[in-house]
């Protein structure tokens, strides 16, 4: 996919994104390879295509980066716990991120409170509310990156017209409902039971 956004001061911003196997880092890095790489993916001749792969040559700003998710089997070690990005990345294509990082921390908070100074249960319980909830929130975002970024023309042509489609209300709801849809009921912790006479002063 390649899209186009008309910026300030006479300038334009190219979006290039397209699915492909591993490269090497070093690949990555090298701003005359990631120009080699965009022209092999994209130089088909239509649309603008070649007129934009042409004026690569005078770019020197170039920012180029992989989709990515992270994934741990758990999410704490001794005295500390990740949340957020740093604990579960769900990646750009399922968004949420700064609401999933506040529903983790909320938690993490909450089960601190409720544990006193046992942290070890705390930090147990956190991970066993949220994984399913968080697993299921990177899976969504994987279903939503083939379609983003189809692999072949008839997946090009499918994924074009479900978007079209979505325009019809409830289409949307029917198609995505359980990746846009939230099920997790949130604990309701009571602040203020864990503080002491102390903390409330």
């Amino acid at each position: 996919m390649l899209g186009r956004v008309a910026l300030s001061e006479d300038r334009t911003l190219f979006l290039f994104v397209f699915a492909t196997a591993n490269h090497a880092q070093s690949e990555m890095a090298d701003p005359e390879a990631q120009k080699v790489m965009l022209r092999r993916m994209f130089d088909d001749g239509k649309w603008e295509t070649s007129r934009i792969l042409a004026e690569l040559e005078r770019a020197t700003d170039i920012y180029f980066d992989r989709v990515s998710q992270i994934k741990m089997p758990i999410r704490s070690r001794g005295r500390i716990a990740l949340v957020g990005d740093a604990a579960f990345c769900v990646s750009l294509m399922a968004g949420q991120g700064a609401a999933l990082a506040m529903t983790a921390a909320y938690v993490l908070a909450g089960e601190t409170g409720k544990s006193g100074q046992q942290y070890q249960k705390a930090f147990g319980n956190y991970e066993q509310i949220l994984r399913t909830f968080i697993e299921s929130k990177q899976e969504g975002a994987a279903r939503f990156a083939s379609a983003f970024a189809p692999k072949t023309r008839w997946g090009l042509f499918l994924r074009n017209r479900i978007i079209k489609a979505s325009a019809v209300p409830g289409v949307a709801r029917l198609l995505f409902g359980r990746d846009i849809i939230d099920t997790l009921r949130l604990p309701d912790y009571r602040w203020r039971t864990f503080c002491t006479p102390a903390d409330a002063n």
